[in-house]
């Protein structure tokens, strides 16, 4: 075949050969196809399902040798035949693989109902006074339930099951193994826990308070704190004492170890510690980290003791003090066996060691800054001339203020709030002073004094003075009036004290009483 496109031959020719569906036909005579199916060669649709004609809510369906109209069964019941296989899910009995098979509610615990509840059914007052079973969970309308209508007896104090039908367990939530009376006690008990206090709220007048505690025992204690990492006994805020021991046959308070504080008062609107009555001791701290009793605040008195068997208050410390106060001391009956010391600082160019006389030099600012006092500025005694004499080194003073938060509590709006205050931290101790270091002395007690007896021996009570050698007291030698001395006149100022103990030669350190004059 030539074919031309556009004006050009294409070459070389193409050969004419047969092509399938090269020829499409709409519609061809019964006698032009081939291959026709037998059913179909005699033009004729003739077939089984065609022949049928099926009312309204029939089928075809297949007997097995020939399709006929029989009843639509799906959906409309009434029909025959066995179930494939039925089985009993949760909440029912019954069911099977096959045949005719029943099922039926699988009923929970006792009863006589042969009905099953709605979804949405509700519990009343009614169903629960049936004598059998327990209530769970159940809101019960007040009035609506009697103790003689549970299950059993009536409600006991006793037990938890038999005789009421309760559970204490099931009902209070705290795993308790009975009901408790209206009148119990929790002794024995031991009580643990973290950040969650025992705390008592409300008000109380002058005559009561939110604890009060009474030990009719002869020897027992009213309030006892035997371990804090801490403070042993924590007021932050009362409106009249911080705390009250009204009377106790022994000890009113007694703390035996605490990490900080034995007693802490931070604030009292009358006085923040007072004993009434006690035996033995008032207030007795044992062993304590920081301070036996600290108060913060006191619209009276810091601690009151009315009346003690023995002492009002009794503390030992290793190097600090038994009492501690910025402020002047009121003692109307006098004072047993007190020292009395200041602190000062070595203003000299030598260092101090204790038992050396000193002079004043000078005056400082106060060492603590909660005094208003000054600091004196000693020197070692150098002269024979020892008007200017205060005292007797005693020893080493180191002194460190700190300032530390301190929790003040819970705030109305359930905040903690804070103070910060200044923690001392003090110490004497028996040791050299260098230059600008501060030391004690003491004027007016007992106290070890450098004495030197190369020229004089001293006997016990012998008056002592300064000596020629520097920190040093010798014995005091009267005023001699037109060259004879004159017993009991002696130079004022210059006379320290009265030597306890004897020493014959050389130098040393002895007791004396230092009583400056």
């Amino acid at each position: 075949l030539e074919i031309e496109v556009n004006g050009t031959l294409l070459s070389p020719l193409q050969s004419l050969t047969a092509a399938p569906y090269a020829l499409f036909s709409q519609g061809a005579p019964w006698s032009g196809l081939l291959s026709v199916p037998a059913g179909f060669a005699d033009n004729v649709d003739n077939d089984s399902l065609g022949d049928l004609s099926c009312a309204s809510g029939e089928i075809a369906e297949w007997t097995g040798a020939a399709w006929v109209c029989g009843t639509d069964d799906v959906g409309s019941g009434g029909g025959g035949g066995d179930i494939t296989a039925v089985y009993a899910g949760t909440g029912l009995n019954g069911g099977g693989p096959s045949g005719d098979v029943t099922l039926s509610a699988n009923f929970a615990g006792v009863g006589t109902a042969s009905t099953i509840a709605r979804s949405d059914h509700h519990h009343n007052a009614a169903y629960v006074n049936d004598n059998v079973g327990e209530v769970g969970n159940a809101d019960v309308p007040t009035g609506a339930l009697s103790p003689n209508r549970i299950s059993g007896t009536a409600w006991t104090t006793s037990n938890d099951g038999a005789g009421s039908g309760l559970d204490a367990d099931r009902l209070d939530g705290q795993h308790a193994s009975a009901f408790a009376g209206t009148v119990h006690d929790h002794l024995g008990q031991i009580w643990t826990g973290s950040d969650n206090p025992l705390t008592i709220e409300g008000s109380y007048g002058p005559s009561s308070a939110p604890l009060v505690l009474r030990n009719s025992h002869t020897y027992g204690a009213g309030l006892r704190i035997e371990s804090a990492g801490s403070t042993g006994v924590d007021v932050q805020n009362a409106g009249g004492d911080g705390l009250y021991v009204y009377s106790a046959s022994a000890m009113g308070l007694r703390v035996f170890s605490a990490g900080e504080e034995g007693v802490y008062v931070v604030n009292a609107g009358d006085n923040g510690l007072r004993i009434g009555h006690a035996w033995l001791n008032g207030l007795k701290i044992d062993d304590v980290e920081l301070n036996g009793v600290e108060i913060w605040g006191a619209t009276v008195d810091g601690v009151q003791v009315n009346e003690s068997g023995r002492y009002g208050v009794q503390a030992h410390t290793d190097l600090t003090y038994g009492f501690y106060t910025p402020d002047a001391i009121y003692a109307g009956g006098g004072c047993v066996g007190c020292t009395s010391m200041l602190i000062a600082q070595n203003g000299d160019e030598d260092i101090l060691e204790p038992g050396d006389l000193v002079a004043v030099a000078g005056l400082a600012d106060p060492v603590n800054p909660e005094s208003v006092r000054p600091t004196l500025i000693v020197r070692k005694v150098k002269d024979s001339f020892g008007q200017g004499i205060v005292g007797v080194v005693e020893g080493h003073y180191v002194y460190d203020a700190n300032t530390d938060r301190v929790s003040m509590g819970g705030s109305p709006e359930g905040e903690e709030e804070t103070n910060f205050s200044q923690r001392m931290t003090e110490s004497i101790n028996p040791e050299p002073v260098a230059p600008g270091e501060y030391l004690s002395i003491v004027y007016r007690g007992l106290v070890r004094v450098r004495v030197d007896a190369a020229s004089d021996p001293i006997r016990v009570g012998d008056l002592l003075s300064v000596s020629a050698t520097a920190g040093h007291a010798v014995r005091a030698q009267p005023l001699a009036i037109e060259g004879v001395g004159v017993d009991g006149i002696y130079a004022t100022g210059t006379i320290l004290g009265k030597a306890l103990e004897p020493l014959n030669k050389g130098q040393g350190l002895i007791w004396v009483l230092v009583d400056l004059q």
